[in-house]
């Protein structure tokens, strides 16, 4: 289940970790005594709350591993140099095909919260037709399901 925002930011509690990384309880638990990485903010109740960004490293951290490298000489890095040995340019750099980001996707949410569904369709049909299906499965519809989900979790649609 989701964790409500915390300090702002939207969290993750450790199952839906578990359910959107591969990576098991005990894995995140070890690595974050072993390497402090990732580092859960914690509820009221003392349970662990993961902030999207560690999510999403967890991600790139999952892609390099199953590709042979070991967590150890990956988990240190930033998000960026992550992106670049997992294959993916620097976030920010000019691509045809990038990523949706945070705010990108915050826009289709808040186009549905308004009740504006044929503007969210005109504009994920435009990304449709920019990207191509693949990258647009994959880059768009992939995390904005993820975030609709954790925004109907938490109450906020």
């Amino acid at each position: 289940m989701s964790v409500p925002e915390l300090s702002g930011r939207l969290t993750l509690d450790i199952g839906a970790v578990e359910r959107e990384t591969g990576f098991s309880k005990d894995r995140l638990r070890v690595w974050e005594r072993r390497y402090n990485f990732p580092h859960p903010e914690r509820e009221k109740s003392g349970e662990r709350a993961y902030p999207m960004e560690q999510v999403e490293k967890l991600r790139l951290i999952k892609r390099l591993l199953d590709q042979g490298h070991r967590p150890a000489k990956v988990i240190h890095f930033g998000i960026n140099e992550l992106g670049v040995l997992a294959g993916q340019p620097k976030s920010g750099a000019p691509q045809d095909g990038a990523s949706e980001t945070h705010e990108d996707l915050m826009r289709y949410i808040a186009l549905c919260k308004a009740h504006q569904f044929e503007e969210m369709r005109r504009q994920l049909s435009q990304n449709l037709l920019r990207l191509g299906m693949v990258r647009f499965v994959i880059d768009v519809i992939a995390p904005l399901t993820t975030l609709v989900g954790v925004q109907w979790a938490n109450g906020y649609l």
